[in-house]
């Protein structure tokens, strides 16, 4: 999997970033090769500059060079023909962040504090044999991605080099605790397992 952003920025001098979008390409299971579209995201100040149209050329020529003329996207609304559909939720863990950034919003019958209060989180977990994923961990969970995929009509298709940089290259450096409460030092990713202790043990993938 190769990424390639495109970042512009407002002036020769200038370090801000107007406006971002990420991309990579990926296989899925037929198997063709196409373009994954994923977080375009624009300042809002900027946002009826028309930017996106521009990002979404510069992806298009991009995948041309390599010989890619399929993308895939997904959308939180109707979007023409549709090739599958999900649903799915959050957890909301940051109450007050996200309230802030206005992902999501207090309800009428409630206030920020018993919002938080709803969703506070246990101290420790009910869940037996979890712990954070390692290294030793990654040919397992691989596997058992891959058979667990299987049940599906259409699925990316991942190496292990592939899971290895979503669930254990954001992992960190040092010990945990010294980049902030529950984080490493440049810790962006949490992945965990769950080991079952039996004759034929098994791992479950947990990713936060």
């Amino acid at each position: 999997m190769f990424p390639w952003p495109c970042a512009f920025d407002r002036s020769e001098s200038s370090c801000f970033i107007i406006k971002f979008l990420s991309q990579s390409y990926i296989s899925v299971i037929s198997v063709i090769q196409v373009s994954e579209i994923n977080y375009l995201c624009i300042h809002k100040k900027l946002r009826s500059k028309r930017l996106a149209p521009v990002l979404i050329k510069e992806v298009t020529r991009q995948c041309h060079l390599k010989g890619i003329f399929q993308a895939i996207y997904t959308a939180g609304v109707v979007i023409p023909t549709p090739i599958s559909i999900c649903r799915y939720y959050h957890r909301l863990l940051n109450i007050p962040k996200l309230v802030d950034i206005r992902f999501c919003y207090v309800p009428r019958d409630m206030t920020l504090a018993r919002m938080k209060r709803v969703h506070k989180l246990p101290t420790t977990t009910s869940l037996k044999g979890l712990r954070e994923m390692e290294e030793k961990d990654i040919v397992s969970v691989a596997d058992l991605f891959t058979r667990y995929m299987t049940r599906f009509e259409m699925v990316p298709i991942y190496t292990v080099e592939d899971l290895r940089h979503h669930l254990l290259s954001g992992m960190g450096e040092g010990e945990m605790g010294s980049g902030g409460i529950g984080r490493r030092k440049g810790q962006v990713t949490w992945s965990y397992v769950v080991e079952v202790n039996c004759i034929h043990s098994s791992i479950m993938i947990v990713r936060h």
